[in-house]
């Protein structure tokens, strides 16, 4: 049975983060906890190695935001090598789409995301307008990656999806954290 590369990195994936989980790192834990895919959230924090960012929840969207901007680049490089591979004109059409998508709106919002979270004038995480305009450039650059799903027409098995799929969850996490940020700064009931 032969293995193909999208199969050994996720083994390899696993192994890491299975061996990258320290004792310590409850704090994490109790954050990740809070939001719609704990699992997801630990995985992705554990791979950062910025220990001074794992202290809170504005710190944890820097994190998660940064690893979809780097699955969304990731996904530029994929979509750039195999276009020039693809035999079917409507797929290649597609998927030219698709690269447009990430080149002018998935990559640009997680950017301006982290923008927002490093700009000295937006750090008050109590402000309506700084929760909101993070919501909107992130969760926007995860919802914009999903257009590669349905453009060009992948089938399930296509790496194509999964690749997708991760930039949208893990865009999604750090919009997940953003609303936990914001909602601990107001003692928001869940």
């Amino acid at each position: 049975m032969a293995t193909n590369k999208s199969e050994i990195f996720f083994v390899f994936m696993a192994f890491v983060l299975i061996s990258s989980v320290k004792a310590g790192d409850d704090k994490v834990q109790m954050m990740c906890n809070q939001t719609k895919n704990p699992s997801l959230c630990v995985a992705v924090v554990h791979l950062d190695s910025r220990e001074e960012l794992k202290t809170n929840f504005t710190g944890l969207v820097k994190i998660t935001t940064t690893a979809a901007l780097t699955n969304a680049t990731n996904v530029i490089t994929y979509l750039k090598n195999r276009i020039p591979n693809e035999k079917n004109e409507t797929n290649k059409e597609g998927l030219k789409e698709c690269l447009s998508e990430y080149e002018t709106d998935v990559t640009h919002e997680f950017i301006n995301g982290l923008g927002l979270l490093n700009d000295a004038k937006y750090q008050d995480p109590k402000s309506n307008w700084r929760y909101e305009m993070l919501q909107r450039q992130i969760g926007g650059g995860a919802v914009s990656a999903t257009f590669c799903v349905e453009s060009p027409d992948v089938g399930d098995k296509d790496p194509l999806r999964n690749f997708t799929k991760m930039v949208w969850a893990i865009g999604m996490l750090a919009s997940d954290l953003i609303s936990l940020e914001h909602c601990n700064k107001l003692t928001c009931q869940n």
